[in-house]
C-alpha cells in the first residue's frame, strides 16, 4: 500500500562536493555500523569520499534534498539511475528518502 507523503521537498543542484561528502560520511558513520561490519563501513566511506564525488559530477547530476529550507540529504542521478541517496540520520524515518527517490526519478 502506497502512502501519500504530504511534504514539499525541493531538489537543488549541489554546488559543493564538500558538503555532499559530509552528508554522506555522517550518514554512513552513524547508520551503517548498525547493519554492516567495520570493514564494509570503511568500504562505503571510501567509495563515497569527497574526491570520488567530485569525479562523479562529470557523469552525475548531484542534488541536495531540501525541506522547509533545511538540507536533509543528497542524491544523484546518472541518465535514469539513482546513484547515491543519503538522508541525514536525524531526518530518517520521515519518508524523505522515498520522496527524494521519487523526485530524482
Amino acid at each position: 500500500m502506497m502512502h501519500k507523503i504530504d511534504i514539499e521537498m525541493q531538489l537543488k543542484r549541489a554546488d559543493c562536493p564538500t558538503k555532499v561528502a559530509k552528508i554522506v560520511e555522517r550518514t554512513i558513520k552513524t547508520i551503517y555500523p548498525h547493519y554492516y561490519p567495520s570493514g564494509a563501513v570503511q568500504f562505503f566511506l571510501d567509495l563515497h569520499e569527497e574526491q570520488r564525488i567530485r569525479e562523479a559530477t562529470v557523469e552525475e547530476e548531484i542534488y541536495f534534498a531540501v525541506i522547509q529550507g533545511e538540507v536533509v540529504g543528497t542524491g544523484s542521478i546518472r541518465k535514469n539511475e539513482i546513484c547515491r541517496l543519503f538522508i541525514l540520520p536525524e531526518y530518517q524515518k520521515n519518508g524523505y528518502g522515498r520522496l527524494a527517490g521519487l523526485e530524482l526519478d
